[in-house]
């Protein structure tokens, strides 16, 4: 068995690599989560967009209409009114609850202070 010595014995220093190239292999993790959301939302997404600036009937050719099915929507009394009834239906959903919950909150609150504010027998206070 050979002998080494301290002088002899040389280590290679580690070769600094760029943080981008650290980090390529971890994409392989990352791409099939990136593949899902663009299956499953970004394509539906652009399919829909891409539809809506058709005229498109079943059983017919497509023509491309541009913003005119958009125009024609913005002038459509039914769908000005539904967009009155989705706000209404927001307001109730949404704002009335929270309100409601903050009073609610607001009330038990204090009726809380109230019975933890005495002393007890014992000389302690509450802690509430």
């Amino acid at each position: 068995m050979a002998r080494v010595s301290g002088e002899d014995l040389v280590v290679a220093a580690p070769v600094a690599r760029p943080a981008y190239a650290r980090h390529r292999r971890y994409l392989l993790f990352v791409l099939p989560a990136l593949l899902l959301i663009l299956v499953v939302i970004a394509f539906p997404w652009a399919f829909t967009l891409w539809m809506s600036l058709n005229e498109w009937q079943v059983a017919s050719a497509r023509e491309f209409v541009g913003f005119q099915n958009y125009l024609d929507l913005a002038r459509d009394s039914r769908f000005l009114q539904s967009i009155g009834r989705t706000f209404y239906f927001i307001a109730l959903a949404v704002v009335l609850p929270v309100v409601f919950g903050t009073l609610a909150a607001l009330i038990f609150h204090q009726e809380s202070h109230r019975w933890c504010s005495s002393r007890s027998g014992t000389g302690r206070r509450w802690s509430c």
